[in-house]
């Protein structure tokens, strides 16, 4: 049988106050189990140990945040983003800030686009400075 932890021995594993155990457990981010008639709360040292690592992680996302385009704004890298725009007029600015920044930094972009608008927005990104030919040629411009 395994041994369980106290709420003090929880707190000082993680190294936080008893209070703050008590909240990470009633919120539901911190596993527990209620033992006894008094239903007591305790705590695997794995649960723990995991709930450590998955702070880490979620503290090294955030530091390991990249801008987007188009204003900067930042997201954790890997993040899956669309845009949904009002016009062709709205869709052809932002896109072609955000398609161009993204090649300028030698990312894959695929743009999805109508025969129509796809043509709008090559020329959109050749005005800018984005040589479309070279980006296609590099594998870094799909388009569909």
């Amino acid at each position: 049988m395994e041994n369980l932890l106290n709420v003090k021995e929880a707190a000082e594993f993680l190294n936080v106050s008893e209070m703050t155990i008590r909240r990470w457990t009633n919120s539901g981010t911190l596993n527990c189990y209620r033992v006894g008639g008094k239903r007591e709360r305790r705590f695997r040292a794995q649960d723990l140990q995991m709930y450590l690592e998955r702070q880490t992680r979620q503290s090294t996302e955030i530091n390991n945040m990249i801008p987007l385009g188009g204003g900067n704004p930042l997201a954790p890298d890997g993040t899956h983003l669309t845009h949904l725009c009002m016009g062709i007029s709205e869709s052809l600015d932002i896109g072609s800030t955000y398609l161009g920044e993204g090649l300028a930094r030698q990312e894959t972009v695929l743009l999805v686009a109508g025969k129509d608008n796809l043509d709008k927005m090559l020329n959109r990104l050749e005005s800018s400075g984005v040589d479309v030919g070279v980006a296609r040629n590099q594998c870094r411009l799909h388009l569909s």
